[in-house]
């Protein structure tokens, strides 16, 4: 993919986010005037730069958004939930598009027909300010104050520019004199061949045909792989046959076909990219004026020429063809016409928005963005340009170059560009850059008082309007001031993925030094080598840790890019289910890996949409209750040593234990005799069993018996943990604790007959010694007393089958290894234990996949493989 279209689509989505948070933002304050010209703003700069890419769907729709936010920014009409709502679709369905760019490069042409529906509800929106439409002058003409038709708009069934365009032209001047024509595309079944049709024949012998082609639906295998007996051809075609004849003709095939009546919009098309050629701005400058006063004559004169001088490869001159042909077919069709004049501007597109540009003193405004630093810097070289001595050689050619700067730089309404032509004339006559100068200093203001007089020639022309004080964050980033670089590197996501593997081989590898100092001294009986061993460890272990923790900065993101979607799917579904609910985010700036933060998405939404269903109360309903009608869900992040604890907090019915009991019970999750001594805590615990939902009617948001125990899944396969607390009529709690990465992992090494085990420091509780004598046996299961506590006790070689019983030492003490299993407590008993240390856990592959007990395995510092133990599965 090209590097500035990737720069695109990065900092497109970054856009795109500050739009979504920005219109959530207005909902609850739709007066902050700063907060809509920053919207715009985001709109604006997204829809320029779609521009340079020519995506006409995207920038159609943004276009549109960039009008409906202008009339709102000048308080011509307020800020409403419709708006959020039309423009938070639009922000979706440039989503989408930036999804299928980033896929394949492009987006498909179907999306053309959506992208015009869009537009049109934003359009639609726009209240008219004007309680009447100006008079114009005699002999003047009237534009469309609607926008002129986007093409393509009805959405042919193929892309119509593979059409060569003569053929085109005379379908279109066929429409013209009230004929119709068809586009067919005709996609036969795979296994046409065995009911005896033959595609290929019925497709050239279409009635009416004009053009025809065929395609291959899906890519063409290998030779030795294809399926002759297998149709995979489509059949694109344009006929002038009547949809009668069409439907006689494909009567027994009628569901391979589909037939699309052309319009002339969906003709017009000029071919080659808008990159190559020139601006054509003398043209432009002088066919508006033509058009307006309708001067066919002229206007045909001058398209004439322009094209004569033009090569026929150009866009631009496929656009002054179809002008051509306009004219000569539809000489009245003056929108048509208009839009095709605006074409030719570089950063036009070729649907027609003369809404978004509305008429200014009976001319249409052409103008390219530019940023007030551009603009300025323009102006200033223009001015010491002016200023150089007189050549009597070439100082009309350098005036009138400077004319020409100034004309792409300044605004495009007539009476700017006629001031200035006034002007160039003027210093053309005297020989002198003065007018100019004289110009430049009354259009910007900034002539001293006593050159601020208005000149007898040059009327006084109001002020282009100004850009907000703050820089326009650009997508495609530019310095007007040469400052200082850039503080921030964008680094592919593989390269950092790269350098967390090698530290991860660094931490294993400085783990192997004491094994060495160690066998140094035992085996070898060089202690002076063992004891520089160990201090040349302590000195490397510090500096692999200080790596360690720089690089996993690197990956580590905040919670708030899990977060900001949360806003918009609270606010939507709250609307779908008809109660009234506010988001709270707090500690947005925590940080966690990359992977533990993409992990919370899926549990977190499951876990939104089950509150917004299940928890919160209708308006009614909760004022009832004594509560203020709508409720409040907080989200809420924070870090806890190497933790990242994330509660989700509702004030809603929260969950009720009797009701959660009975359901468990219809489901058969649980029998009678649990039924009746299950407590009220292990009772809401049940809403993570598989296929449970207390919703009595299945909806696209619940009922299902799918979700809860998903997220717990979700949640423990990343070595996290969940809590729920609930309270009848006050509201849930549910806590999710995670590490903070999963890169390297710290687990305590035990023994167990002999052999080595590691378990996650996630699990460990502590680590005790208990005596022989106060290890109890209840209902055939060990047990023992820790500081009140009844804690069971689980022989970890007989959980792995090992027959061997566990070891004591010399005090007659079992080891025995705390670990935490969900909300409770249990105790292995080991043989001995060792050391933690940091590791890197690798997942058994192959057939040692299906060991659920384990989690994987660690290479230690001394050539060794350690098996990491899986506690849940494990107990």
């Amino acid at each position: 993919m090209d590097p500035l279209l990737e720069q695109f689509l990065s900092e497109g989505r970054d856009a795109l986010q500050a739009i979504g948070e920005q219109l959530m933002q207005l909902e609850t304050r739709p007066e902050d005037a700063s907060l809509v010209a920053e919207l715009f703003r985001h709109v604006h700069t997204l829809k320029g730069n779609s521009g340079l890419f020519s995506f006409p769907d995207m920038t159609r729709v943004l276009h549109a958004g960039e009008d409906l936010m202008a009339v709102v920014r000048d308080g011509k009409q307020p800020f409403t939930a419709l708006t959020a709502d039309s423009l938070l679709q639009a922000a979706d369905f440039v989503d989408l598009l930036f999804d299928e760019i980033e896929n394949h490069g492009s987006y498909a042409a179907s999306h053309a027909g959506v992208a015009s529906a869009l537009a049109d509800t934003l359009r639609r929106q726009i209240v008219s300010s004007d309680p009447a439409a100006p008079e114009l002058a005699p002999g003047t003409l009237a534009l469309a104050a609607e926008p002129a038709p986007a093409w393509g708009l009805l959405n042919p069934p193929f892309d119509l520019a593979v059409v060569p365009e003569p053929q085109r032209m005379a379908i279109y001047q066929h429409l013209c004199q009230g004929g119709q024509v068809f586009a067919v595309q005709y996609q036969p079944e795979a296994e046409c061949f065995f009911q005896g049709l033959d595609p290929l024949h019925q497709a050239m012998h279409t009635p009416g045909q004009l053009w025809g082609q065929v395609v291959a639906r899906e890519p063409w295998p290998e030779l030795a792989l294809l399926d002759a007996y297998r149709c995979v051809l489509g059949f694109h075609l344009l006929s002038d046959a009547s949809r009668d004849e069409l439907e006689e003709y494909y009567r027994y095939t009628p569901d391979a076909i589909t037939l699309h009546a052309l319009s002339v919009e969906d003709l017009i098309l000029p071919l080659a990219g808008p990159s190559g050629g020139p601006i054509y701005e003398d043209f432009i400058a002088e066919a508006w004026p033509l058009l307006l006063q309708g001067d066919a004559a002229a206007l045909q004169r001058a398209t004439d020429a322009v094209l004569a001088l033009s090569s026929p490869a150009l866009w631009q001159s496929g656009v002054l063809r179809w002008l051509r042909l306009v004219m000569a077919e539809e000489p009245y069709n003056y929108v048509r016409q208009q839009a095709l004049l605006q074409c030719l501007h570089p950063m036009t597109l070729l649907a027609a928005n003369s809404a978004a540009n509305p008429v200014q003193d009976k001319a249409a405004v052409v103008e390219l963005d530019m940023t007030e630093g551009t603009r300025a810097e323009v102006l200033r070289i223009q001015q010491q340009v002016l200023q150089l001595p007189v050549s009597d050689d070439w100082h009309v050619g350098r005036l009138r170059a400077a004319a020409h700067s100034l004309r792409a730089c300044l605004p495009a309404d007539s009476q700017t560009q006629a001031q200035l032509q006034q002007a160039l004339a003027q210093a053309e006559a005297l020989r002198s850059g003065q007018p100019l100068l004289d110009y430049l200093q009354a259009l910007s203001g900034s002539a001293p008082a006593a050159a601020q007089a208005p000149s007898p020639v040059l009327p006084e022309v109001a002020l282009p309007e100004a850009l907000p004080a703050e820089p326009d964050m650009s997508l495609i980033k530019r310095s007007d001031s040469g400052g200082g670089l850039s503080r921030s590197l964008k680094v592919d996501q593989e390269k950092i993925d790269h350098l967390v593997n090698l530290i991860g081989e660094m931490v294993v590898s400085k783990n192997a030094l004491p094994y060495l100092a160690q066998r140094a001294e035992s085996v070898y009986h060089c202690r002076e080598l063992a004891r520089e061993l160990k201090a040349q460890y302590v000195v490397i272990n510090r500096i692999a840790d200080e790596m360690q923790d720089a690089i996993l900065q690197v990956r580590m993101l905040p919670v708030s890019s899990v977060f900001q979607r949360f806003p918009r799917l609270v606010r939507d579904i709250s609307r779908r289910l008809g109660k009234d609910v506010r988001l709270v985010l707090q500690g947005e700036e925590t940080a966690a890996d990359k992977t533990i933060i993409e992990s919370l998405g899926d549990p977190l939404v499951h876990i939104v949409r089950n509150s917004l269903d299940h928890g919160f109360e209708l308006p009614a309903q909760r004022q009832a209750a004594g509560k203020p009608p709508y409720g409040t869900l907080t989200l809420r992040a924070a870090q806890e040593a190497d933790r990242v604890i994330i509660d989700i907090i509702d004030d809603g019915a929260g969950i009720d234990p009797e009701v959660v009991k009975r359901k468990a019970y219809q489901r058969g999750i649980i029998d009678e005799s649990t039924l009746e001594r299950l407590s009220d805590q292990a009772a809401i615990n049940l809403v993570f069993a598989a296929g449970f939902s207390t919703a009595e009617v299945v909806s696209d948001l619940s009922g299902r018996g799918v979700g809860m125990d998903v997220v717990r899944s979700a949640i423990e396969k990343v070595n996290g943990s969940i809590q729920l607390q609930s309270q009848k009529g006050r509201g849930t709690q549910l806590r999710l604790s995670l590490p903070l990465s999963m890169a390297i992992s710290n687990v305590m090494v035990i023994q167990s007959d002999g052999q080595l085990f590691g378990v996650p420091m996630d699990a460990v509780v502590e680590t005790v010694r208990v005596a022989r004598r106060d290890i109890h046996t209840i209902k055939a299961s060990l047990t023992t007393v820790l500081r009140g506590r009844i804690v069971p006790l689980k022989a970890l070689n007989q959980l792995l089958g090992m027959a061997a019983p566990p070891l004591c030492n010399e005090d007659d003490e079992f080891a025995v290894l705390l670990v935490r299993l969900g909300g409770e407590v249990a105790g292995l008993l080991v043989d001995d234990f060792h050391a933690t240390t940091s590791v890197i856990i690798k997942p058994l592959s192959s057939v040692l996949s299906g060991l659920a007990v384990y989690t994987g395995s660690a290479l230690m510092g001394d050539g060794s493989v350690l098996m990491v133990l899986n506690v849940k599965e494990l107990l």
